[in-house]
Formats: structure tokens, C-alpha cells, sequence
């Protein structure tokens, strides 16, 4: 009697086969090698796709083909990856994105894949020739995210590493990790990347978001047997869940903003105007591999499959209970299997969790949702031709039938791994605890922090810290220096204001609203050059409130100067601090400028403040109008600074 058990597992693979049957014939053959039409737009132009990364291009196809060659041995799927491995290989100079899913650090992990499946050293070779072109000084991305930024990048180099032991790569590695710790922000909630004006505060989520670069830390961690390293992708998570919302169950989609700006910014710049707040914290609800739950469980599994804290069991339940949530409603019926927004995220979850805790209650819940979709969809794979890439159509879905059936062997596209080997003390002893603290001190704190190493005389009183609480830890350790030296003046002058640098960035509580903020003093400063001058003089305009002021010492902007890499600065009794939606703008003022800014706290006209300034100074009648002409030229120089706001 045949063992209903094996032949519904053998069902995924037969389904997986018959897409592997569609990419043969709908695979387009040329003298350059093999391509597919991955969309609709390729397929009525009748040419192959020119996309050759891994999203929803051909290397995405191959990784796919490639899983199904390992299952079945099937010799037909050989000169298939070949040829379309050689065209890529061939052509990758067209390919200007360094990415992982969107560009060259994607197309190298693919290759090298391919090398080593089919014992073909060219092809591992060639990708390692890709990855070393990640040395080249100018090749420095200011994105962190996995899909597209240097942490996809790391992992495809460390994992390149992992199988080859180049040295090369190892030294591009160390870079990789240091820039990623580098680019790093903190805040009383964790660690977080990537400030940027369309968003409510930086992304959760795992393509974009602090899931994506924390499972690549940890991940990387775990490899090299760095414990700081998974320390710091935790702390990742943790900002992530302070922004948790207990009512929709999920972590908020905080992508927000201007998209098409003739559209957006009137109804956002008349909020702002209003103080209206709300329209600015709209967040989404999105349930999906690259924003939401799904991807946001993937990670925190991974992470409890590796540390086995079960610290991360909340964030799972969590996860698990929104996406059953989700399945349940008219959205996820609409739905198709594929990876990235379709089912096929949701699916990978409970092949995952099968994977981590051993239960086959999740592999069966995963396959009874494939089940009732196939059921309800019938035919539904020839139907799907029109996208054969792996995020979106599918070859993806394709990949999801492979998981199903042999879900400990096929590790899924959503959360690559590198090997679970701890290796290289190298590593270990670069990124030891005291380096990374150092270099997040310098990040947070860089005056301060170079005044306490550079003076043998001052004593440094460290606490050793989960980097979870990194920042509220090191405030208090840099306190308990300070008052332990209470003699160097300098040194506690230094950690006032750079405190107060940090109070100004803990202001820009949304970064959607201060980029608003800022389009608007530009809006200003240009209506204020062309306003007649008989009425200019009668607009009334006040100090903008998130500005922050700090009188500093002569002895603090000599050593500010002197040690200053952008060049020398003009030496003036004030620090002026603008919060804006990517950080702080330091400037400095003398006197005279602060003495305007402090008169305009309440709302005057332009008369009145010339008026006001003129009684405090002693003028001739002949010079009067240069005066005014002056107040108005500094006027318009402290609104280009977004310093002050013209309320007519």
C-alpha cells in the first residue's frame, strides 16, 4: 500500500517540476546565452529580460533551477543555468546596482552557487572577481538595507567567504561590518539605519527595515563567533518593538511621505501650517516579507535558531498570531503564492518555524493554505506565465513547493544563511567589545569621546552594557567621568553640548513632518527675496521652535576648530543646532545673531525687530539704512537656515 504521507510530500516536487517544464519552454535562447521574458513587457517585445539580478531578473530563475537540479538530478535543467549563468557572467558590467536582490552582489552569490553545484570553477571564479570589485574606495553605499544596501552585500560576501576562504574577501568583509556599525543611530529604543524624508521614523520590516540588517548581524555573528555582532542585531529588534502596535498586532509600515510631490505636498505643507500631527503618523498595516510581520517572524526565527533565547518567542507568537489573522481576511484572498507580497511569505514562515522548533503542526498548516489555494485556483500556474521571476511569480513559487517538500534542505530565498561554522579569530578579535563601544561612542559622542582617549590624565570610567541599552549607558558612564574629573573643564563643557546635540535630534520625532519643514523654509526664504521692500518690512516672522542655542567658551571652539575635518570654522560665542529629518545641523553664531533670534521667540514684524535693535545701538542717521539693509540681509540668511518662520 503506498505511503499517502510521501506522496503528498512528492506532490510539491511534481508541482515544482512543472514549472521547471514552463521555464524550458518559455525559456528565450540567443547567441549570448539564455534569458527569460520575466514580465509582460519582455514577453510582447518577444526578447529576453535585461534584468539579471535576483529579484525578478534570470538570476533569481536560476537559483530556483538550480534547487530543482539538487532534488531531482534531472540533467535537462544543466545547460539551461549554464547558458543563462554565461550570459549574465558576460554581461555584468551593464549591471550599475551593487545590491543583493537588485544588483551585483545578488548576481555573485548566484554564480558562485552554481559553481559549486555543478563542480564548475569558473563560475565560482567569476563571482569572486565580482565581489572583489567591492574594495574600490569609491564604491560606498549610504544604504544599510538588506534588498538593496550593504547588508545584503555583507552577507553575500560572507557567505562567498564562508565556502571559499579567500582572503580577499575577508578584508572586504571587515570593511562591510564596520561601515554597516558605523552608519549606525541610537536612541533609548535600540539601533536603527537609513534616515530618510519618506518615512514616520526609520522602516522595520525586512527588506528595507532593522529586521533585514539585524538577521545579517546576527547571522554574520554567528558565523565568525562574534557575540557583540548578535548583540547589536538584537538591539535591531528592539527598536522595532517599540513601535509595536498592540491593536493591529503588527509592526507599522512607516513608510510615509512625499511620492509625487504635486499631489502630497499641499495637503501635507497645510498640516504643517495647522500642526496638524496626525496626517503625519499614518503608518501602514502591511503584512508581507518586506514590511510587517511575515519578514519580521523570519527574523527573529533565525535568531532564536541560532542563540535559542527565548527572548525572541514573544515576537514569533506575535508574528504568528497576525498573519493567521490576516489569512482570514478578503485581502489575503486576493492573494497569489508568490514570495514577496503574495502567500508565499506567509507560507515561509511556518516552514520556518517547522525548521526551528520541530513541530510538523506548522509544515502542515503551511501546506493546507497551499492546498486550499491550488484547489480554489486551478490551473492557476499556467496563468502565472506572465511573471516567471522568483520574488513576484514563479520561480518563487516554485521555490515554496521545494521548501514543502524538503523544507530542512531548501532554505528559503526570503532569509539566505551562511554556514553555521564559527570561524576565524581574525574577526572576533577586530570586533571586540571595546572597539565597537568605541566606535558607537565616537559616533554619539566624538568630542567628548576623543578628549577622554587622548588624555592620559583623565580617567575613564566604562560599564559594560547590552547594546540594547547602549545609548542610556553610555550617558551614564560618560557622567560618572565627568564628575570623576571634575577639573577638566573643557572635557565637561564638551559633553554639555553634545548632549544637547542629542536632545536636538531626539526632536525630530517624525521624518516626514521636518522634511516638510524644510521644503516650507525654502518656500519662505525664496518668497522673502522677491517680496517689495515696502512690504517686506511689514511680514511678521519668529524663531523657529526646534532650534536649539548653546553659549560655548573660546577654549571649546579652538580645540572644535583644530580638530574639524571639513577646514576651519568662524570662531563665535554660540552653537546653533537644526534638528532635520537625517540629523543635526551644527552652525555657529556670534552674538548679534543670537540677540535676533532671542527677540523674535514671540511673532514681529520685520520693522519692529529693525526698531528694536536700533535702540541698542548707538547710530549716526547716515547710517541707518545700511543697518536696516543688514538686519533684513541676515534675516534672509537665518531663513535660509530654516532658523526662522514667516508666519503671514
Amino acid at each position: 500500500m503506498p505511503n499517502k504521507k510521501l506522496m503528498f510530500k512528492d506532490k510539491y516536487l511534481k508541482l515544482a517540476e512543472y514549472i521547471g517544464k514552463i521555464l524550458i519552454e518559455e525559456a528565450y535562447w540567443s547567441e549570448s546565452g539564455v534569458c527569460w521574458p520575466t514580465n509582460r513587457k519582455d514577453r510582447d517585445t518577444q526578447v529576453g529580460s535585461e534584468r539579471l539580478y535576483m529579484y525578478d531578473g534570470d538570476s533569481g530563475i536560476i537559483l530556483f533551477l538550480l534547487e530543482l537540479y539538487k532534488l531531482t538530478g534531472e540533467e535537462k535543467y544543466i545547460d539551461l543555468i549554464k547558458s543563462a549563468a554565461n550570459r549574465i557572467a558576460n554581461n555584468i558590467d551593464t549591471v550599475g546596482d551593487p545590491g543583493f536582490y537588485t544588483g551585483m552582489a545578488g548576481i555573485a552569490y548566484v554564480l558562485f552557487k552554481v559553481g559549486e553545484t555543478l563542480n564548475e570553477t569558473i563560475y565560482t571564479a567569476k563571482a569572486i572577481e565580482i565581489l572583489c570589485i567591492y574594495r574600490h574606495p569609491d564604491l560606498v553605499l549610504h544604504n544599510d538595507d538588506f534588498l538593496m544596501g550593504n547588508a545584503g552585500i555583507l552577507l553575500s560576501l560572507t557567505y562567498l567567504y564562508s565556502r571559499s576562504k579567500d582572503e580577499r574577501l575577508l578584508e572586504i568583509v571587515l570593511t562591510y561590518i564596520e561601515r554597516i556599525l558605523t552608519n549606525a543611530h541610537h536612541n533609548k529604543d535600540g539601533i536603527f539605519w537609513n534616515r530618510y524624508k519618506q518615512q514616520i521614523r526609520s522602516l522595520s520590516g525586512f527588506s528595507h527595515g532593522s529586521s533585514g540588517i539585524g538577521f545579517v548581524l546576527i547571522e554574520v555573528g554567528n558565523y565568525f563567533d562574534v557575540d557583540p555582532l548578535k548583540e547589536i542585531g538584537a538591539a535591531a529588534f528592539w527598536y522595532e518593538n517599540a513601535s509595536f502596535n498592540r491593536n493591529t498586532c503588527n509592526w507599522p509600515d512607516m513608510r510615509h511621505g512625499i511620492f509625487d510631490f504635486d499631489k502630497d505636498y499641499p495637503r501635507f505643507k497645510t498640516a504643517y501650517l495647522k500642526q496638524e500631527f496626525d496626517i503625519f503618523n499614518e503608518s501602514g498595516d502591511t503584512v508581507a516579507w518586506c514590511h510587517g510581520a511575515p519578514g519580521i517572524c523570519l527574523a527573529r526565527l533565525r535568531a532564536y535558531g541560532i542563540t535559542r533565547d527565548k527572548i525572541y518567542k514573544k515576537d514569533i507568537n506575535n508574528a504568528i498570531k497576525k498573519i493567521k489573522m490576516y489569512l482570514k481576511s478578503d485581502e489575503a484572498n486576493e492573494l497569489n503564492l508568490s514570495l514577496c507580497h503574495g502567500l508565499g511569505s506567509l507560507i515561509s514562515v511556518f516552514i520556518e518555524k517547522y525548521n526551528v522548533d520541530k513541530k510538523d503542526s506548522s509544515l502542515k498548516f503551511a501546506q493546507k493554505i497551499v492546498s486550499n489555494y491550488l484547489h480554489k485556483n486551478v490551473g492557476i500556474l499556467d496563468e502565472m506565465k506572465d511573471d516567471l521571476s522568483l520574488f513576484n511569480g514563479l520561480s518563487g513559487i516554485g521555490y515554496l513547493f521545494l521548501q514543502l517538500y524538503s523544507p530542512y534542505l531548501v532554505i528559503s530565498p526570503l532569509a539566505p544563511r551562511i554556514n553555521d561554522q564559527k570561524n576565524n579569530s581574525k574577526v572576533s578579535g577586530y570586533f571586540s567589545e571595546s572597539f565597537i563601544n568605541d566606535l558607537f561612542s565616537r559616533k554619539l559622542f566624538p568630542i567628548t569621546t576623543k578628549i577622554i582617549t587622548e588624555n592620559k590624565q583623565v580617567t575613564h570610567l566604562v560599564h559594560k552594557t547590552h547594546y540594547r541599552y547602549f545609548y542610556k549607558s553610555l550617558l551614564q558612564s560618560l557622567e560618572q567621568t565627568i564628575k570623576a574629573n571634575s577639573p577638566f573643564a573643557l572635557l565637561k563643557e564638551s559633553f554639555k553640548i553634545e548632549s544637547t546635540i542629542r536632545k536636538a535630534d531626539s526632536k525630530v520625532f517624525n521624518n516626514c513632518f521636518f522634511h516638510i519643514r524644510q521644503l516650507h523654509a525654502e518656500e519662505q526664504t525664496l518668497y522673502f527675496s522677491q517680496t517689495d521692500y515696502s512690504l517686506l518690512l511689514h511680514l511678521r516672522i519668529r524663531s523657529d521652535p526646534y532650534i536649539l542655542i548653546k553659549k560655548v567658551s573660546n577654549e571649546w571652539c579652538d580645540f572644535h576648530r583644530v580638530n574639524n575635518n571639513k577646514g576651519s570654522i568662524e570662531i563665535n560665542n554660540y552653537v546653533l543646532l537644526n534638528p532635520l529629518y537625517d540629523g543635526v545641523e551644527i552652525s555657529y553664531i556670534g552674538n548679534y545673531t543670537n540677540k535676533l533670534l532671542s527677540i523674535l521667540s514671540s511673532p514681529m514684524s520685520v520693522k519692529e525687530v529693525i526698531n528694536i535693535l536700533k535702540l541698542e545701538t548707538d547710530l549716526e542717521e547716515r547710517e541707518e539704512v545700511e543697518f536696516q539693509n543688514l538686519i533684513i540681509c541676515q534675516i534672509s540668511v537665518l531663513l535660509q537656515k530654516r532658523c526662522l518662520i514667516i508666519e503671514n
